[in-house]
């Protein structure tokens, strides 16, 4: 059975009867929540755990978050006492606070060198993972936006998302480019499972309008006709949704933007959650980890594809040692390319609507 250890101001402790870690890449600072609970008479060590501390949870030795202690809560009663600690990796920093890099504003820099510095003032490093595309003619960050707002605007210009790595890094890379090693099969290796299908947030046709710079070899009325739409076969009746692109845009990068809303919608109206025995894929196996594609089928969930994990929750308690997945198709994280701004003085005149 694996173990869970969490080192705290050089001291590691061990024992926890409840835990609770959540890893995740769509939520970006992986959390966890400890608890132990001893009996009276207890002389056994004495866990003393300060808040903001820094600190590490390990699985079996294995580093899966390098962050904070953001809760303690000791409480007993007449029988017995607890001990709960609970923190969150330190990219939670990059979530919760401002952007405030000075002067504030890169002109032609690459998506590595903004990113670093980004994250250098809340002394995260950075690692690259795949390639990271042109530099920048000009990127600022908008006034009241996070770090990781500015982290994850430059990136998506890029189609590349930013994750932790457990261990004090933040990871730029792709998503679903590793596989698991074991296929999830009800009958086999699926505890329970649920399925979640719904229309809710789905269109039939998806009308974008956007801005087009003007030209000398556009005129006023190529500019101002044109359209891009984008249709969902699986929505029957009439449902139109009308997107306004937040910034300038052709044709070309209009359709995608449509195309993007209809398929990414579609793939995120089903979502399976399943429960597997253990933390790890197989026995000696790697964990359960975010981001990494595996294939599923289940009659009861009607399912038999290629899905990719968004989030890993491993549990310890009286229901034993469960690792609860949560996976979407890999399609629901295609990362939409955000339409760079230029640097001052190379418009070439004014923006005009498409419609």
């Amino acid at each position: 059975m694996s173990d869970v250890s969490l080192s705290v101001s050089g001291m590691i402790y061990g024992g926890w009867t409840r835990v609770r870690i959540t890893r995740s890449i769509e939520h970006m600072a992986g959390t966890f929540d400890l608890q132990l609970t001893e009996r009276y008479p207890a002389e056994s060590s004495k866990i003393d755990i300060q808040l903001g501390t820094a600190s590490k949870v390990a699985i079996d030795g294995e580093t899966v978050i390098t962050g904070y202690v953001f809760d303690n809560n000791p409480s007993f009663n007449a029988r017995s006492r607890e001990v709960a600690a609970a923190g969150r990796d330190v990219t939670g920093d990059l979530v919760d606070c401002s952007a405030i890099n000075r002067p504030g504003e890169w002109l032609k820099a690459g998506l590595q060198k903004i990113v670093t510095e980004l994250a250098k003032p809340f002394g995260i490093p950075v690692r690259f993972e795949a390639a990271t595309g042109a530099v920048f003619a000009k990127f600022r960050i908008e006034e009241g936006e996070t770090a990781f707002e500015a982290i994850d605007r430059a990136c998506r210009m890029r189609s590349l998302l930013a994750i932790s790595d457990g261990r004090g890094s933040l990871v730029i890379t792709k998503p679903g480019v590793a596989r698991a090693g074991v296929r999830l099969e009800e009958g086999v290796n699926l505890l329970s499972g649920s399925a979640g299908y719904s229309q809710n947030e789905r269109f039939s046709r998806y009308i974008v309008k956007a801005q087009q710079p003007g030209s000398d070899d556009l005129s006023v009325e190529q500019t101002t006709h044109v359209v891009a739409e984008a249709a969902d076969a699986g929505v029957t009746r009439y449902r139109p949704m009308l997107i306004l692109a937040e910034d300038s845009a052709d044709r070309k990068s209009a359709n995608d933007r449509a195309k993007f809303e209809a398929n990414v919608r579609a793939a995120r109206s089903q979502s399976i959650n399943v429960k597997v025995q253990g933390w790890r894929e197989s026995e000696g196996g790697p964990l359960w980890s975010p981001n990494r594609l595996v294939s599923i089928k289940s009659g009861t969930l009607k399912i038999n594809q290629e899905m990719l994990i968004s989030q890993v929750v491993n549990t310890k308690g009286s229901g034993g040692t469960i690792s609860e997945l949560t996976l979407l198709p890999p399609a629901a994280f295609d990362i939409e390319p955000v339409k760079e701004k230029k640097a001052k003085g190379s418009d070439q005149g004014a923006l005009q609507w498409i419609e």
